[in-house]
């Protein structure tokens, strides 16, 4: 972790490289930014606030790109995921009515 004068421009740096990788194909590639870059916040809250607030500015305005992005992401897996649903139950209606029972006839002789 870096010193404590220097977690606010480490913040920005990481949620930069995050927004960076806002996209379908960097995606898996978020996580682990964003990660470390909760453990930055986490080592921030038990500070003072920086003298120069400009840094935070920035980050806010970067979350708010963060946070469009994953409301976007949930909103398209939410959407799959019904797709994935709808279908199955299509495939259902195709299989038609159960099978019937065997019917033995016997014949009388």
């Amino acid at each position: 972790m870096p010193e404590p004068h220097l977690l606010y421009p480490e913040l920005l740096r990481l949620t930069e490289r995050a927004c960076a990788r806002l996209s379908a194909v960097n995606r898996d590639a978020l996580a682990p930014l964003l990660e470390e870059r909760q453990a930055v916040v986490d080592a921030i809250q038990t500070l003072m606030p920086p003298a120069d607030p400009s840094a935070i500015r920035k980050i806010l305005d970067l979350d708010r790109k963060l946070l469009e992005f994953l409301e976007a992401e949930k909103a398209r897996i939410a959407e799959s995921l019904e797709e994935i649903a709808r279908c199955r139950q299509l495939l259902e209606s195709y299989h038609g009515a159960p099978p019937r029972s065997a019917v033995y006839v016997e014949t009388l002789g």
